[in-house]
């Protein structure tokens, strides 16, 4: 599926959110099992190659947070002539509904976090149309649902212009006090505030760019009484000689969930330096080149971007980033302002050649492995581990299913040799065609990374029933589900023909 989606990570994103509670289970009609013959809590359900049991990583647990998810509903079936419906959608994390075929219809989108009795809200229809707005090119909500920035049109060479606003608790949208932004690259919310980079330079034409980081005052108040200041007036920095010759650096960024830490990774053709900002502090955490000549770095390509997968734990300082380069996939970690040296351990290794050429042999004759990371890559709450999308695109045939599995890994580990029993599966997706394979198409987590919520192809039919192997839209289409940390039975929040939900986030209630 190739749609102009965005992320909370990305310049934009479309948020939909699922009604909190404590129970730990829905109603169980509704339930989609990880494989056809596993059951809640099953050990070799969430083994890893060894024997790494559920029990390493703290499940099942009981959810005790309250919290909706977001998700974009994108039009998936399109006449000719149509303009295709994309919208921002909040609903209910368990979707009981779901389980009386005869509701599926109306509930199919979700449940209204608001009001039960309701399908899912959609932003469009529901609140941004009546500010003349839409989420066609994009949409942010911050975490609170206090704030709202959504594009107002497609990118221009520069970036986009966003309009801001402030959400009530009906979650109707204000934006008169709030204006626009110009040229934004890359955008999100942390700590309260909105974060956004915009191009200052390019010594090439559109090439070799230099990018400014920001700070705006939505919620909380900036020194001095400042409504936006330049965190980083210029990433990368004057002076580095990369700015000269070959940077690709793009201007994006990753900010932590209370805004206090900002990593920046700036790549070349052959190289990528790491950047944290942190208490107004820049520092320069690694430089990473595969084949040193002296004071300058060797190679013509490399697999590095500045979108690679950054996770940021929840002390602030914690970094974990995955990287292809040479032979491997690799998992590094730094600690920001301490005496503790970066470390990395790799995490697949090809014999000889390009990595993404030979990976596929390897990973599939270990069977316990993935070719990729993507997506972005969460600690657990209690800082522990690394949760991540594992991907294996192996086939060429348009009629087969990536493999894809959320994965676990210790963090104390990175550094170390790492072993089968160190990449633990949380979903045990079988590798073939089958509806079993619930395909991930992406996955983030609760406020308080106690339930994953996830999109993934469809398992059951409109009469709620299992879908046969080898239907259209076991292959293809994709439905929103949670999966509860350290259980193995996924919950279907979503079941609609003409709609995919894309990209799940979750997101704190509000208190009509």
């Amino acid at each position: 599926m190739q749609y102009p989606i965005f992320r909370r990570s990305l310049c934009a994103i479309a948020l939909a959110a699922l009604l909190g509670g404590c129970s730990a289970k829905a109603s169980t009609s509704n339930d989609v099992s990880a494989t056809s013959n596993d059951t809640s809590g099953s050990e070799d359900a969430l083994s890893g190659g060894d024997g790494t049991t559920a029990t390493d990583i703290g499940g099942p647990i009981q959810v005790t947070e309250d919290f909706w998810v977001s998700y974009q509903r994108h039009q998936r079936v399109v006449n000719p002539g149509d303009t295709v419906y994309s919208d921002l959608v909040l609903t209910a994390w368990q979707n009981a509904k779901l389980a009386d075929s005869g509701n599926i219809s109306t509930f199919g989108m979700g449940v209204s976090p608001l009001d039960a009795s309701k399908p899912a809200f959609e932003f469009t229809k529901s609140s941004f149309a009546a500010a003349g707005l839409n989420c066609d090119s994009g949409c942010l909500v911050s975490r609170d649902l206090a704030f709202v920035a959504v594009a107002t049109g497609a990118a221009s060479s520069n970036g986009y212009q966003y309009q801001l606003g402030a959400l009530n608790k009906q979650l109707a949208v204000f934006v008169g006090k709030f204006g626009t932004i110009d040229n934004v690259v890359d955008l999100h919310f942390g700590g309260g505030n909105l974060f956004y980079s915009t191009r200052v330079g390019c010594a090439g034409g559109d090439t070799l760019c230099q990018y400014a980081i920001h700070e705006r005052s939505l919620g909380v108040p900036l020194p001095g009484g400042a409504t936006d200041v330049v965190l980083i007036p210029k990433m990368a920095p004057d002076g580095d000689p990369d700015i000269v010759k070959d940077t690709t650096y793009g201007g994006h960024f990753q900010v932590s969930d209370d805004g206090q830490t900002i990593v920046i990774l700036t790549p070349t053709i052959r190289s990528m330096k790491v950047y944290a900002w942190r208490a107004g502090v820049l520092s320069n955490l690694d430089y990473i080149c595969e084949h040193p000549n002296g004071s300058s770095c060797s190679g013509t390509g490399s697999q590095y971007h500045d979108t690679d997968k950054v996770a940021i734990g929840p002390d602030g300082k914690t970094i974990v980033l995955f990287t292809i380069v040479d032979r491997f996939l690799r998992a590094r970690k730094y600690v920001i302002g301490s005496e503790i040296a970066p470390t990395f351990s790799n995490l697949v290794e090809v014999p000889a050649g390009e990595y993404l050429q030979q990976a596929c042999s390897v990973v599939q004759k270990a069977g316990w492995q993935h070719v990729q990371v993507i997506g972005q890559p969460y600690f657990s709450a209690d800082g522990q581990f690394i949760y991540h999308q594992g991907l294996s695109h192996c086939s060429d045939s348009p009629t087969d299913k990536d493999f894809t599995d959320i994965m676990a890994l210790p963090v104390a580990k990175i550094g170390a040799a790492i072993g089968p029993g160190d990449w633990i599966s949380l979903t045990k997706n079988p590798r073939d065609n089958s509806t079993n394979n619930k395909r991930i198409y992406s996955f983030s987590m609760s406020p308080q990374r106690q339930v994953f919520l996830i999109s993934a192809t469809a398992t059951q039919d409109q009469s709620g029933d299992p879908i046969k192997d080898g239907s259209s839209r076991e292959l293809n289409d994709s439905e929103l589900y949670t999966l509860i940390v350290g259980d193995t039975v996924w919950h279907a929040v979503t079941n609609e023909l003409l709609y995919d939900a894309l990209l799940p986030d979750g997101v704190l209630p509000v208190s009509p």
